[in-house]
């Protein structure tokens, strides 16, 4: 990856110029670096990673290495010398890393933390590849979690733009610690790593594989955490990077990652991911028959490969769509999708007559509670004389999300549309009422689609081609 190359060159070059002399900064008064911290920088600063990383194994060094790490911390929040914080956050970066799982690795000071993250809006490259990768560390730390959630909003506003190799690097590292995958889920982070995929060029590997990595990491969270999964479209990016074969010959990592992914999650979601996984365009029965045949430098892929086809194979099933209908409103979640769209309701309109309109039934319930969030209902005789279903939809998350409300207002259109008595079951369960009653539903979308809903119900001659 060129930032990489282009950061070892830096680092080099950095270090080349010399460091400062620590000692100064103890002389020359102030608190924010003792004599004994400036004779610990003298002696650690010549260290290298793999040389911290023996040292921090001598638990004889551990209080040193604190007190390096905090000397380092105190200076570097403290110095507007632009070189000499290029190598402080050089050092810092080198010792963080090399002693990130040992006892010498210690929260920082809030405050000085806080200082430290102004490097982030520096305008200097470098110092933003060192910060984000220091910040980092230490949010896999016990620390606040207002800090973890201030470092991850820096990753979310830099993940598709100048700073995206750097925030995906950073990344990697946050979600190494369990609490912090919550965080990044709840501010859309997910879709956002989607995001980083689909625009980026396949010839930019490394990127690939770090948002894949971040993907894979993702996808051992349990079923909430993995629910976005299929609407973000992060199983259809996995299946594609997993046969892409455009992808650069060394790019067996990306592959790797891919699939471990899908096997991580072919078996959650009730058996909604098998199917993504395996129809059009990812066809992932056919892609892992063609990655058996080809040679893997790497046995543990092979064996990965195999792994996800034989649980494709044993799953494999045709599910109709209409089965796919129920499944989702058994779920208790609606989605814009193939199952919602003229074509669906032209082809199976009539086989929604099944169990007294059972689904219809839940349909109305849904709305019936999405129009109970926003407004209360009107009580007068005509009312009085529908049915009341509003057990059918105990199993959706309320409030009605906008988009299941919007789905249904769809849906129950389409219906009175094509099926042959659908004016006359509109009547009965105040389908109608309901909708006109969402056009002042506060959700735009909901509004048109509302809207659209109520003009194929009230067109008597609505055109069915």
């Amino acid at each position: 990856m060129a930032s990489l190359t282009v950061d070892m060159t830096e680092s080099e070059r950095i270090e080349a110029n010399g460091r400062p002399e620590f000692a100064k900064y103890a002389s020359a008064g102030g608190d924010f670096v003792q004599r004994e911290q400036a004779t610990l920088l003298q002696m650690y600063s010549d260290y290298g990673e793999q040389e911290f990383a023996e040292t921090a194994k001598d638990t004889s060094h551990t209080n040193g290495l604190i007190q390096y790490m905090d000397a380092l911390m105190s200076i570097v929040s403290e110095i507007t010398d632009q070189n000499v914080v290029r190598y402080l956050l050089l050092l810092l970066d080198r010792v963080t890393k090399s002693v990130q799982y040992t006892s010498a690795f210690r929260k920082p000071n809030p405050t000085v933390t806080k200082k430290l993250k102004r490097h982030l809006d520096s305008g200097d490259t470098f110092c933003i590849g060192k910060a984000s990768m220091i910040l980092a560390r230490f949010t896999t730390l016990d620390i606040p979690a207002s800090q973890v959630q201030a470092h991850l909003g820096w990753i979310c506003d830099n993940l598709n733009g100048a700073s995206t190799d750097f925030a995906l690097s950073s990344l990697m590292i946050c979600l190494s610690n369990v609490r912090n995958r919550d965080i990044y889920l709840n501010m859309n982070g997910l879709q956002l790593l989607v995001n980083v995929c689909k625009t980026c060029p396949v010839a930019q590997t490394q990127r690939v594989y770090e948002a894949c990595f971040c993907l894979w990491v993702l996808s051992f969270g349990d079923a909430a955490q993995i629910l976005e999964f299929g609407r973000s479209g992060a199983i259809d990016i996995l299946c594609g990077y997993a046969g892409s074969s455009k992808m650069a010959s060394d790019a067996q990592k990306v592959t790797r990652v891919c699939i471990e992914a899908l096997q991580n999650l072919v078996l959650k979601n009730d058996g909604d991911y098998i199917q993504m996984m395996l129809e059009q365009p990812n066809d992932m029965l056919m892609v892992t028959t063609g990655l058996m045949e080809r040679h893997w430098a790497d046995y543990e892929i092979s064996e990965s490969i195999k792994n996800l086809r034989e649980t494709l194979q044993k799953n494999f099933k045709v599910t109709t769509s209409f089965e796919k209908y129920e499944k989702e409103l058994n779920r208790g979640e609606l989605m814009f999708g193939p199952i919602h769209t003229e074509k669906f309701w032209r082809e199976n309109s009539e086989r929604f007559k099944m169990k007294d309109f059972l689904w219809i039934r839940t349909l109305v319930a849904v709305l019936r509670q999405a129009v109970l969030s926003v407004q209360p209902m009107e009580n007068d005789s005509k009312k009085k004389e529908v049915p009341d279903d509003s057990h059918l939809a105990k199993h959706f998350a309320t409030p009605i999300s906008e988009e299941t409300t919007a789905v249904a207002c769809y849906d129950l259109g389409e219906f009175v549309r094509f099926f042959p008595a659908g004016k006359q079951i509109s009547k009965t369960l105040g389908i109608k009422y309901l909708v006109m009653a969402l056009l002042q539903h506060p959700s735009s979308l909901v509004q048109e689609k509302a809207l659209e809903s109520c003009t194929k119900m009230l067109l008597r001659n609505h055109h069915i081609n």
